[in-house]
């Protein structure tokens, strides 16, 4: 590391407990209706366990559909009870940056591997992995992946008694969607995320006062990409060179390992004081699912007591 980080080979307690904290509800299960152009909420996480079909299902082995992209898996074999929405981030509210497509479908879990494997082989970076009894992260299959062109993320997954799961799948274009305002503290993070992340500004009572960056930062403040916000197929080397980056502008702290649910992870936690802000930056990078998790603040009692 080109300027001296105290290395710490313990869990990163300041960064990864906060988010654990912080880890989202079970959140609504999709919509049961079969329209293909009807809207999914958002904000789905968790669809709902798949029942025994009364009839055989209808098996597909191409998609339906010619919203998804050139370059985009097959069905795992045995796919059927698919399910498609589009989505147009100005007008439904939610986490995405950008115009999305989400798909849902069952399919034995067995196969399911062969989607992530074709993710590689298409030419997409980033990683997947079954989470069991998850303390972090949701259990069942995440992933998430990006080729430069588009973001595809396996959002959800549930299993049921015959075998089979039900997944939900995201895709949305890559965007360089770190904001400039972070840019005058900090140096920018050169990476993809479906999302602009997520603000929040507070007056100098530490009261919150706005969940949108309205062009200026509030009196306090944080800036976090994490979670389904998460930069998405960051390699190692990306996150040395970020953190390496952060201590020639004169950031100091901590850089520490652990194993989250069954995931190989790194932390780095840094602060900086310019007259009387200490602005930090808490990064949780996972090797497994080649996932960035970044927080940014100007007070760090605040960010901390927020979690």
């Amino acid at each position: 590391m080109k300027k001296a980080f105290a290395i710490i080979l313990t869990f990163s307690v300041l960064f990864l407990c906060a988010c654990n904290a912080r880890k989202p509800a079970e959140e609504p299960a999709a919509s049961e209706s079969k329209s293909t152009t009807e809207f999914v909420p958002v904000r789905l996480t968790a669809p709902t366990t798949p029942t025994v079909p009364t009839t055989k299902p209808v098996i597909i082995s191409e998609w339906p559909t010619d919203l998804l992209p050139e370059k985009f898996p097959a069905p795992p074999e045995g796919t059927f009870a698919f399910e498609v929405a589009k989505g147009d981030h100005e007008k439904h509210e939610g986490d995405f940056a950008s115009d999305w497509v989400r798909i849902r479908f069952v399919c034995p879990e067995q196969n399911f591997h062969s989607f992530t494997n074709r993710m590689t082989e298409l030419g997409y970076f980033g990683g997947s992995k079954r989470i069991t009894d998850g303390t972090f992260y949701n259990n069942g299959y995440s992933g998430y992946w990006q080729n430069g062109k588009d973001i595809v993320i396996a959002k959800s997954s549930v299993a049921n008694s015959n075998g089979e799961i039900t997944v939900v799948v995201d895709v949305t274009p890559c965007a360089d969607n770190f904001p400039d305002a972070l840019t005058e503290i900090f140096p920018k993070f050169n990476g993809y995320t479906a999302s602009t992340g997520e603000y929040c500004g507070f007056d100098a009572s530490k009261n919150p006062v706005s969940g949108t960056f309205e062009g200026s930062f509030s009196e306090y403040w944080y800036w976090e990409y994490r979670f389904s916000n998460c930069f998405v197929g960051v390699s190692l080397e990306d996150f040395e060179n970020y953190y390496e980056t952060l201590g020639e502008m004169d950031f100091s702290g901590v850089i520490s390992t652990a194993t989250v649910d069954g995931c190989n992870t790194m932390s780095v936690d840094v602060t900086k004081t310019i007259g009387n802000n200490t602005y930090a930056v808490y990064m949780l990078f996972n090797q497994t699912l080649r996932t960035l998790d970044i927080a940014y603040t100007n007070d760090t009692s605040l960010y901390v007591a927020e979690q």
